[in-house]
């Protein structure tokens, strides 16, 4: 990346204020150094409420009553569990609510001591939406199977793709032998 022709009135506060995506930087015990506007929107907090104290309280437990000794175990072996990569974990807010939202956290040096830059996403709809597909899907393959009608699914040319147990029972071909026929034969 190319920063000398970069717009001097784009500083870097400018920057991470206008991510998307929650930014925090804390140093090697965890104190929390950066927190951006997206963060602020995500967690609850104002920076001026979270500068200077343990990234911890950004946790629920048990991960924020491990959080330090994870620290420091990777800082002393150097063994990477989520450093460079991004997982889905609970962040906590202000309110005391749980949430879930995606970390992914990277290392850099600053002189002699390791800083680390989380990039945190709120999953809150996304899980939301996934855990309804999951109910709907539920619901239908329950009415597929349990329904005492015959029912044949197919698709927009007519190929039949399944067919539940009332109508292989009634037609007296299996589900296998429904599937190699087409709805118009």
């Amino acid at each position: 990346m190319v920063i000398g022709d970069l717009d001097p009135s784009l500083t870097l506060e400018t920057l991470l204020n206008a991510a998307v995506d929650g930014i925090i930087v804390i140093d090697h015990q965890g104190t929390i150094e950066v927190f951006n506007k997206a963060a602020e929107n995500i967690f609850g907090y104002r920076e001026s409420d979270v500068v200077g104290q343990n990234v911890s309280m950004l946790m629920p437990p048990p991960d924020s009553e491990r959080h330090d000794s994870y620290l420091q175990n990777f800082l002393s072996t150097r063994q990477a569990k989520i450093i460079g990569v991004g997982r889905d974990v609970l962040g906590r807010r202000k309110n005391g609510e749980n949430f879930p939202m995606n970390l992914a956290v990277g290392e850099t040096r600053y002189g002699q001591q390791s800083k680390f830059v989380g990039l945190v996403r709120d999953t809150t709809r996304t899980k939301m939406v996934a855990d309804q597909l999951d109910l709907v899907n539920d619901e239908l393959r329950l009415i597929f199977t349990e329904a005492p009608t015959g029912i044949i699914v197919t698709a927009e040319s007519g190929q039949i793709i399944n067919a539940n147990f009332w109508i292989t029972d009634f037609l007296k071909y299996s589900a296998r032998e429904l599937k190699n026929l087409h709805l118009l034969d």
